[in-house]
């Protein structure tokens, strides 16, 4: 018998590339699971019967993050606790990504996998240290998994403003730690 895999966020740059990679899974994205729903998450995967998730779905406008606070948290944090209670009472396996945002990021030799977290840099490391914290209270089975610096053929990116400022003759400014 086959695993019945479902990927959410499926229009982000994660999420799309991750459906290439597992073209046989089912893939969602908002208009099929709005994740802040909590009862819709509970009904929707109760019915589809996954054997694992993999939750790409997030608000990742860091900046935007600042403005929209509420929405960030309901987003990358509630959200996923939603997702963590659902997986555990279904028994199903739940695969969350993070971000290095998580932590202070005033550590010069930088953060190992044993690490604590904390306290983040901003509101999008806040939302999503939230979101970590529900999902290893509310779920049994889960990978969480940090990233960083995310590039791909869709959705913005660093490496696409980077070659579009490059070819525009802007000048380029960067951070450099």
């Amino acid at each position: 018998m086959e695993n019945k895999t479902l990927i959410l966020g499926v229009q982000g740059q994660l999420g799309s590339e991750l459906s290439k990679i597992f073209p046989q899974a089912i893939a969602w994205d908002k208009d099929n699971l709005d994740i802040t729903d909590r009862r819709q998450v509970e009904t929707k995967i109760s019915q589809l019967k996954p054997d694992l998730v993999i939750n790409a779905a997030a608000y990742t406008k860091v900046d935007d993050c600042e403005k929209n606070r509420e929405l960030a948290l309901k987003v990358n944090g509630q959200a996923v606790g939603y997702l963590a209670e659902t997986c555990r009472k279904k028994q199903i396996i739940l695969v969350h990504f993070s971000t290095d945002y998580v932590f202070s990021g005033d550590k010069p030799e930088g953060y190992k996998e044993d690490d604590r977290p904390g306290p983040p840099i901003n509101v999008y490391g806040e939302s999503k240290l939230l979101g970590e914290r529900l999902l290893q209270k509310n779920c049994q089975k889960y990978y969480l998994i940090r990233t960083a610096w995310l590039f791909g053929q869709t959705g913005p990116n660093f490496v696409q403003a980077i070659l579009k400022k490059a070819s525009q003759g802007q000048s380029l400014e960067v951070v450099n730690d």
